[in-house]
């Protein structure tokens, strides 16, 4: 099977708003996202439906070329980007949950389909992606925490 549908989550000692801010500024991804090594032709500030950007990534020791575009966007609860590249086609999912003032609850959650030598492989995308977002959202913790 070629589908994937993974996630992680991870409590950060931030207010929701602050950590919505953070993550819905796309240049910042390369802070905290590995697989995000660069974002280029960012359509602009603020982020919104339809905003779109160039991301190079690397997953697997390789790298990959892909075209995001945020789909939907409820601040500061939800955020969805489509991602489309070589290997697949599939949504970031993220959301947010308001623990109590100082405290929020981030999941991110990667759901898609993999295609071409990469749907053979999925298993080890699976796995990757795991540790991947574990590592994430770690290194977004380290950073909001600060």
């Amino acid at each position: 099977m070629s589908e994937y549908n993974e996630s992680a989550t991870i409590d950060i000692q931030a207010p929701i708003d602050r950590v919505f801010e953070f993550i819905t500024n796309i240049e910042n991804l390369p802070t905290w996202a590995g697989a995000f090594a660069s974002i280029s032709d960012y359509s602009g500030d603020p982020v919104r439906v339809g905003s779109t950007w160039t991301s190079t990534s690397m997953f697997m020791g390789q790298s990959i070329i892909s075209s995001c575009k945020m789909t939907q966007l409820d601040p500061p609860h939800t955020l969805v980007f489509r991602i489309s590249n070589m290997s697949g086609d599939g949504d970031n999912i993220w959301t947010l949950e308001q623990l109590d003032d100082q405290n929020t609850r981030f999941t991110l959650q990667l759901k898609g389909k993999a295609k071409g030598i990469a749907a053979m492989a999925v298993g080890l995308i699976r796995a990757q992606a795991d540790r991947q977002m574990n590592s994430d959202l770690a290194k977004l913790k380290q950073l909001l925490e600060a």
